[in-house]
């Protein structure tokens, strides 16, 4: 296939696309040895696969770069073509992952009226007399499920984990166990790319303890920040609570570590606590609390609308105590103590709860979000990671 030089500027990207979190490395790279492989576009100079390595170019000022156009001709041949690799059992985890990816490529660049905020996937058209129509083609995801005959949802994970891992790091992980298991690969994905290389890298030693073991190892090496300074009005914490029964990739507190926590020295003597817990730590919570010198007030509910697995029962709630110390001002609310709202990724806490938070206690300017990791305007935002997630709107 042809190579030529087509301008950055004029390469149309869907809208559906996963944004992207750090391209800094690859461009660093391509920096040093150039652009490896090409990207590729439709006849229209559509994008259909290599959002990394343009966005890196982007970024160290390169205004055309090497692409590969197909016609539809060859579109539709590479898609009869991956149909073909995705029935065959062989295929790795990732492979799949990666072809699913190319094909939702292909299938919306073939059929764009079936991109995700286009009527819902199934686009409007004109008829005779003016009268709206829909088409009958399939949205890609219901389109892939049927073929390979596995849910819908199925494979809007696996394009995520695909869309998520950058080129490098896939390569990396071929060959690991990790790239046969869907759940170490979904762990990897949800890391910022500097730390999915660098796990990748990791299980590429072959070191004991899998994919759980090389992301503890990685957090353990990063240095915990300071604390910040000052008094605070109101504090949230989410603290990693350690379960003996459960092992989970990211390093975790004990009771006496998380009791050790100098809320007290981070409060002010009118203040509010948020502290969250689960339903088996609800326990520990209110003894965290007593310690810190704060008074149990209520407990706020996230239901989460769908649940997971529980060792009694399914989890669908996390758990949030409202305490206080001395006398803070608030300005009540008709909220209630539940809200509802999906949950996203691990550990991320719903808009809606800080929205809760900024409405009750309204006025008060010095707030506090440890363990967070997503930044806020007018929160101080503390713990390994406080920007994983970015900043929220």
């Amino acid at each position: 296939m042809k190579v030529r030089q087509i301008s950055i500027s004029s390469i149309k990207i869907g809208k559906n696309r996963r944004p992207l979190r750090d391209v800094d490395d690859l461009a660093a790279s391509i920096n040093q040895v150039g652009l490896l492989n090409p990207i590729t576009v439709t006849s229209d100079e559509r994008l259909v696969a290599g959002l990394h390595r343009l966005e890196a170019c982007k970024s160290i000022g390169w205004k055309k770069i090497p692409a590969v156009a197909l016609p539809k001709g060859k579109l539709r041949n590479r898609l009869a073509e991956l149909d073909e690799n995705l029935i065959r059992e062989e295929l790795s985890t990732l492979e799949r992952a990666e072809q699913l990816a190319e094909r939702k490529r292909i299938y919306v660049a073939l059929h764009p009226e079936t991109r995700r905020g286009v009527a819902g996937g199934r686009a409007r058209g004109s008829s005779r007399g003016g009268r709206k129509r829909t088409t009958d083609k399939m949205s890609f995801a219901r389109s892939a499920s049927v073929r390979l005959r596995v849910s819908t949802r199925t494979v809007e994970r696996l394009v995520a984990i695909a869309d998520a891992l950058p080129d490098d790091v896939r390569r990396d992980l071929k060959g690991t166990p990790a790239a046969s298991r869907q759940v170490e690969l979904q762990r990897i994905a949800d890391l910022p790319e500097r730390d999915q290389r660098r796990v990748a890298k990791d299980l590429q030693r072959q070191r004991p303890g899998g994919t759980r073991a090389a992301i503890a190892r990685l957090a353990s090496r990063k240095r915990q920040p300071a604390l910040p300074r000052g008094k605070h009005d109101v504090l949230v914490v989410d603290p990693p609570w350690r379960y003996e029964s459960e092992r989970v990739a990211y390093p975790t507190l004990t009771l006496d570590e998380i009791r050790a926590i100098p809320i007290p020295a981070l409060a002010a003597k009118d203040s509010i606590l948020w502290l969250w817990t689960t339903n088996a730590m609800m326990a520990e919570a209110h003894e965290c609390v007593r310690c810190w010198g704060f008074q149990p007030k209520t407990i706020l509910t996230w239901d989460k609308v769908r649940s997971t697995f529980g060792h009694w029962l399914l989890n669908r709630t996390e758990h949030c105590v409202l305490a206080t110390r001395g006398d803070p001002q608030v300005v009540l609310t008709n909220e209630s103590t539940i809200i509802r709202a999906r949950v996203r990724e691990h550990s991320r806490k719903p808009d809606e709860f800080y929205d809760l938070v900024e409405a009750l206690c309204r006025g008060r300017r010095r707030k506090l979000d440890l363990f967070a990791r997503e930044t806020r305007k007018g929160w101080k935002a503390w713990g390994l990671e406080p920007g994983k997630f970015g900043r929220a709107a």
